[in-house]
């Protein structure tokens, strides 16, 4: 999965939503972050009704493309991170704002239709890479990139090769490989070229998960 997330302010309290750039179905607002804003309208309420129940069945058997097929797909429940919360589809989200209010159905149908604009219009290139300078430009607060691969390092998510006098990093995690891909930098004719690595896509969606709030 290829998931941004994002958030939108309604009535100056942050919702949190989530889209899938490579499944434009895979949309998600955390219905947790609504559910503080109106704690009488608990998600567990909405749920157990009749008709949140039919609704469900009818995504799930609705055939159409733009609409999940598996239930984990139609609620979300992540334990923990930066995407901490229960989280419903897009057809489930409208409807459960529209139980709450019409000021919040309305919107909510606002954000998912920026949403779907956003990945229609700016849909990212699978081959995209970004330097290190490119990346912090999605992050939050003032990094450099000393600084940042650093923090990272901290993390245990990147590791420094200290041989040489150029120092280079991999990713620690053998499984996170695809994150980066290695370049070089060389030259002319001179013969000089050094290795550096920049970030794929599903990298750099990765820090932001980790450096945005």
């Amino acid at each position: 999965m290829n998931y941004i997330g994002n958030t939108y302010n309604y009535n100056s309290y942050e919702i949190r939503t989530t889209v899938d750039v490579d499944n434009q179905k895979e949309f998600f607002l955390c219905a947790s972050d609504i559910e503080r804003i109106f704690p009488i309208y608990t998600v567990e309420s909405y749920l157990k009704l009749e008709e949140t129940k039919q609704l469900i069945s009818e995504i799930l058997s609705s055939n159409c493309k733009n609409q999940p097929t598996d239930e984990d797909r139609v609620v979300k429940i992540v334990s923990d991170g930066n995407f901490k919360g229960i989280w419903f589809c897009r057809a489930l989200s409208l409807d459960y704002c529209r139980w709450i209010s019409l000021k919040l159905f309305v919107w909510c149908e606002s954000v998912c239709n920026r949403m779907a604009s956003k990945l229609v219009t700016q849909r990212p290139k699978k081959n995209s890479l970004y330097s290190t300078t490119e990346v912090i430009k999605y992050l939050d607060g003032d990094w450099k990139v000393k600084d940042l691969l650093e923090d990272l390092e901290k993390k245990n998510i990147i590791k420094f090769n200290k041989s040489g006098k150029n120092r280079t990093w991999t990713m620690s995690d053998k499984r996170k490989l695809h994150y980066i891909k290695e370049k070089k930098f060389t030259i002319g004719d001179t013969g000089f070229s050094r290795p550096y690595n920049v970030w794929t896509e599903e990298g750099k969606n990765y820090l932001i998960s980790l450096y945005r709030k």
